[in-house]
């Protein structure tokens, strides 16, 4: 919100800053032509400053060579005057000597030395004194007498005086020398006296020289009067200009500020521009964000309610029970507190951007994946438990952890929890796999590690593992926990200590992940364009993200004018320009990804098959627990299948070649797995599938196939509408055609067509059809094949064929299996009708198993396939010293893991016979076939290994061996065409004609191929004589195909060692006692042999 209300102060700022410069226009100008003129008048004033200037210069010139003259003057008369300071100085320094003392000495003479008498004389006189003695002591007398003697005018002495003093001067005893010799004072007196006279006389032969002097200053002065005067002149007219200077500087100043002022409100106006137009789609997407998200905010309290319930108690369902669950929960939020409508927990706990690389590391492209993996990930109290058959949630978690350096284990590892110390301790992420229904109570700690941590919010504590405390670093460690287990029954306490998701493919997801498999094959340029794109768009994305962060966090932390920050406002339109740069790149990939999308889709609806076959394949499990297949195996078989379609022209061609090859060899493929009684609903529900998810049938139309469920609805009873149902869901209704077989007509005739009619109105013309026409409906009734006959009146032309089975499984239940059959060659193709009679080709067994997966033999009574697989194993080129047969049970485990290891590093095959009984090995067996695929791709295990694992369905067999196991179901086939059939080819298989000369070829060849034609057939009745229980045999008997082989083997020995046979009634007899009968016990089983020879075509068989 920070970034609009920015936004929308700079917007209200620009009308501001647009007014501030239309004011700022009118007063700029006024300084402008105010400052030219000042500028000019300046120039004026300054011109005639400057001429003033000269003539004040020339003047200066002319004073200061009239000063040079008068210094030279007073510096002649200054050194006259200066050879008499010396003396007069030193006649000072005298006098400064005289103290008090010396002035009374000379006072106190009464009659003083003539000397001392003419000294005070001239000091009289030159004092202006009367010269006498009397006069001098008064002088004497005073105490300003050496004052005045010191501040003597000396330039100033009166010519008389002078004159007068001439006469002491003159007089030699006037002397200093002499005066010295009656008195010292005296003596400093006449120096005074004498430097006086001195001084005057050179003063007065300098005084023309003074005179002169006086006058040249005189001009000097009046030249300098002059000077001032101009000078004067001069500063006034410069300080004019220099006022006129600063009141042109303050104008220009106040112009600039006024330029600097508009320049700035121009700056800001730019900078505001860039800031709105360049932000202005922003603008308008954050006020639109602001808007729905106090739209959201009103929905705050529910949609937390929502997300929280669906975290805390929905991850273990599936999508239909989630969805009817939080449709109740949200009608009771909205009610009350209000909830987004629609609420999704990806829009309301999700973040796009986290969405996508969840995505590109493998997690599927559907809503509830993303769900789910809010759900594993965003718990804040409890690690993810992730219910995942299919391995995508494993696979996700270990790219999503590559690079925190994740550790995978399972968790029937014996080092276990050494390894959860060491990830405590490490601070790295843990992936525990395989979990059961029950956890290791040692985990307990473990597990509630998160919960504490959302309590007390620390990010280290210590957890006691057994007698350890272990110190974990809660920043980095996480703990993920996978189960193989499609539906497993967990404790209520492990729904409190762990968070379980449940990671079950989707339709959705799954569709997805085959549609790439299949454009890889036919486009592979296409798919990786849309892988590349897919990358690239999340790159773009991330960064227009954190472009927007940034602006936003710009915005918010810029302090002051917005408009004044240049390195913001750079910046932002740099971050800008680089948004609109990666928005145009983006939205060229976007568009790119359209184009990339429509050429996907359309491979869409062999995408749709192979989902749409994986569920029908999974729903199998429902029959039999042997019937499990991993995602990894049918997408393996998926693929191979389209490799296998042959090519076609056009594309619409193609994709009904690639659906009928993989709906066939996924069919041909599972059915190899199933009991024979299996395979005909197999292709039925395959059939009705397809019929769904083209429309043609809904999932009220597949209920009619229960009269249960019909006669259950009263009258008052509305169908269900498609809208309620999942197309891909299971069939809700018993769709069981053995047990609907026997299921008695409920009611007559009109009450079945009533409950018809009220359940599907299309019925309704039935109804009225059967009361018009009712002996024609007896006599459809009573057809041999009802389905194929044709409907009473004109119902026949507009009966959809589904609708036509639905009356013969009402009416004729008798025929409803014969119908069915007709139904699926008509939906499908008589290739799904076609049973592998002749037993299972062990060459393709051996094709499409490899080092890694190994081959599953489901036993049943009557069947054998270890004959088959030696000679398998013959063709190949396995001897016997490459084929080795262990038989398990108790104490047989560690020779089974031994022989194992010999093999895979020997290129041997292993075939592990009985491995049901084993029960407590089983787990065993699990974690070794587990670790073929590592050891596989390490190149640990030799081209030519292979493992053969044989084992009567059990409820307990592994699952994971099972869902990725090549299955084949070893059972006695059904009816005599299909015995005769089986038998044929193991007799091909065991090479029943051999080389030989020519005649011996010519008549055993014959001899051998009837004999085998007879066995043949007494095989092949003495089995289907077993359905029949206590009738068919007296005992139970096992007529075996080593049974079979092993007779076969013997008469061709006897025919080829005889030199002639007669093939008659008592041969073939005793050839079948060899044979089949074996077991026989009694005499009513050698009753019943004989009895089933006197059945075989004779006339075919025997010589006579």
């Amino acid at each position: 919100m920070i970034g609009v209300v920015k936004l929308d102060e700079t917007n209200t700022l620009v009308t501001t800053l647009q007014d501030e410069l239309v004011a700022l226009q009118p007063v700029l100008s006024s300084k402008t032509k105010e400052a030219e003129e000042l500028l000019a008048q300046v120039g004026i004033d300054q011109a005639e400053a400057q001429q003033v200037a000269k003539r004040v210069g020339s003047d200066e010139a002319q004073v200061k060579q009239q000063q040079q003259e008068v210094a030279v003057c007073q510096a002649d008369a200054q050194r006259d005057v200066d050879q008499a300071l010396p003396a007069l100085n030193a006649a000072v320094a005298a006098l400064d000597s005289l103290d008090k003392k010396d002035i009374t000495e000379v006072k106190g003479f009464v009659k003083p030395p003539q000397a001392v008498q003419m000294v005070m004389e001239a000091v009289c006189i030159m004092l202006g004194e009367k010269a006498d003695w009397d006069t001098s002591k008064r002088i004497l007398s005073r105490s300003t007498f050496m004052i005045e003697l010191k501040e003597y005018d000396k330039d100033n002495i009166p010519a008389a005086t002078l004159k007068r003093i001439r006469k002491y001067i003159e007089n030699p005893d006037f002397a200093v020398d002499e005066v010295k010799k009656v008195s010292h004072a005296a003596m400093s007196l006449c120096m005074w006296v004498h430097a006086i006279d001195t001084y005057a006389r050179v003063f007065k032969e300098v005084a023309p020289k003074r005179q002169r002097l006086v006058e040249m200053n005189s001009v000097l002065a009046g030249a300098n009067s002059k000077l001032a005067a101009k000078q004067h002149e001069l500063a006034m007219v410069m300080e004019k200009v220099r006022r006129l200077k600063k009141k042109c500087e303050l104008t220009l100043a106040e112009k600039q500020r006024i330029l600097d002022e508009s320049e700035l409100t121009q700056r800001r106006l730019q900078n505001a521009e860039k800031l709105t137009v360049g932000l202005d789609d922003e603008r308008i997407r954050w006020k639109d964000s602001i808007e729905l998200l106090k739209e959201q905010g009103k929905a705050m309290l529910g949609d937390s309610f929502l997300a929280a319930a669906y975290m805390s108690y929905l991850g273990p369902f599936d999508g239909l029970f989630r969805d009817k669950m939080l449709r109740r929960w949200q009608n009771i939020a909205k009610s009350s507190v209000g909830s987004s409508e629609p609420f999704t927990l990806v829009n309301a706990y999700g973040d796009s951007q986290e969405l996508r690389e969840w995505q590109l590391l493998g997690l599927p492209n559907d809503i509830l994946s993303a769900d789910n993996a809010l759900c594993a990930l965003k718990s804040k109290q409890r690690w993810p438990l992730m219910i995942d058959p299919q391995q995508q949630a494993t696979l996700w978690i270990k790219r999503l952890e590559t690079y925190n350096n994740l550790e995978t284990v399972k968790s029937d590892v014996g080092n276990l929890m050494q390894i959860v110390e060491d990830c405590l301790r490490g601070g790295k992420p843990l992936l525990i796999e395989e979990v059961t229904e029950s956890l290791d109570p040692l985990l307990d700690p473990v597990l509630a590690i998160k919960t504490y941590q959302h309590l007390h919010g620390i990010s280290n504590m210590h957890v006691k593992l057994g007698d350890l405390q272990v110190e974990t670093d809660m920043e980095r460690f996480r703990l993920y926990l996978t189960t193989k287990l499609p539906n497993p029954h967990f404790a209520p306490d492990v729904f409190i200590r762990v968070n379980v998701v449940n990671f079950t493919v989707t339709c959705d997801g799954l569709e997805e992940q085959l549609l790439s498999d299949v454009v890889k094959r036919e486009r592979m340029e296409v798919e990786e364009r849309r892988h590349s794109l897919l990358a690239s768009i999340s790159r773009d994305q991330k960064q227009l993200h954190d472009i927007e962060i940034k602006i936003l966090n710009l915005l918010s932390s810029a302090t002051g004018n917005i408009l004044d920050d240049v390195e913001l406002i750079k910046v932002l339109e740099t971050s800008k320009k680089t948004s609109m740069m990666v928005a145009h790149r983006l939205a060229e990939s976007e568009a790119t990804k359209q184009e990339v999308l429509e050429i996907r889709n359309q491979y869409h609806t062999v995408a749709v098959r192979g989902a749409l076959l994986f569920f029908i394949i999974a729903d199998l499990a429902d029959i039999d627990p042997m019937y499990q297949y991993s995602l990894e195996y049918f997408t393996r078989l998926f693929n191979k299948s389209l490799d296998a379609a042959p090519p076609k022209r056009a594309l619409s061609d193609r994709l009904e070649s690639l659906k009928h090859c993989v709906t066939l060899s996924v069919y041909r493929n599972i059915c190899r797995g199933l009991f024979q009684a299996h395979e005909p609903l197999f292709a039925f529900v395959i059939c009705l599938r397809i019929m769904i998810k083209a429309g043609e049938l809904n999932q009220q139309d597949i209920c009619l196939l229960d009269q249960k469920a019909v006669f259950a609805d009263t009258p008052s009873t509305t169908p269900k509408t498609t809208d309620d149902v999942d197309p891909q869901a299971p069939t809700q209704c018993n769709i069981d055609m053995h047990d609907s077989v026997k299921e008695p007509r409920h009611g007559g005739i009109d009450d079945i067509f009533r409950a018809l009619s009220q359940s599907l109105p299309a019925f309704s013309n039935v109804l009225e059809s059967y009361y018009r026409e009712k002996d024609s409906w007896d006599d459809w009734m009573a057809s041999d094949n009802p389905y194929m006959s044709r409907l009473p009146g004109d119902l026949d032309a507009d009966m959809p064929s589904f609708l036509r089975l639905v009356i013969v499984k009402w009416l004729r239940e008798d025929a409803f299996t014969a119908a069915v059959q007709v139904f699926i060659d008509q939906t499908l193709g008589a290739e799904f009708l076609e049973a592998e009679n002749g037993g299972v080709a062990m060459d393709e067994v051996y094709r499409d198993s490899d080092i890694s997966t190994p081959c599953l033999f489901i036993l049943s009574p009557g069947a054998d396939p270890i004959s088959t697989l030696q000679n398998c194993a013959n063709k190949i080129g396995m001897g016997e010293d490459r084929y080795h047969v262990i038989s398990l049970g108790q104490g047989q485990g560690l020779i089974a893991e031994v022989k194992l290891k010999e093999c895979k590093a020997e290129g041997h095959w292993l075939i592990l016979q009985n491995v049901h009984l084993f029960k407590s090995w089983l787990p065993r067996l699990q974690s070794l076939v587990a670790g073929l695929k590592e050891e596989a791709l390490s190149g640990e295990i030799h081209k030519d290994f292979r493992l053969f694992l044989a084992a009567y369905p059990v409820a307990y067999f592994p699952i994971s061996i099972l869902q990725n196991s090549v299955k084949v179901m070893t059972e006695p086939p059904k009816g005599i065409k299909a015995n005769l059939q089986r038998s044929m080819m193991l007799i091909k298989q065991i090479g029943t004609v051999e080389n030989g000369s020519a005649r011996t070829v010519s008549m055993n060849t014959s001899m051998k191929l009837r004999l085998a034609f007879g066995l043949s057939f007494f095989h092949a009745v003495v089995r289907e004589r077993v359905k029949f229980g206590p009738l068919g045999w007296n005992l139970t008997y096992d007529f075996s195909d080593a049974d079979f082989v092993s007779v076969v083997t013997l008469q061709r020995r006897l025919v080829d060692a005889a030199a002639s046979v007669l093939l008659d009634r008592e041969t073939l007899l005793d050839s079948t006692k060899n044979a089949d009968c074996n077991e026989e016990t009694d005499d009513n089983g050698g009753r019943g042999r004989y009895t089933t020879v006197d059945v075989l075509p004779m006339s075919l068989i025997v010589d006579v």
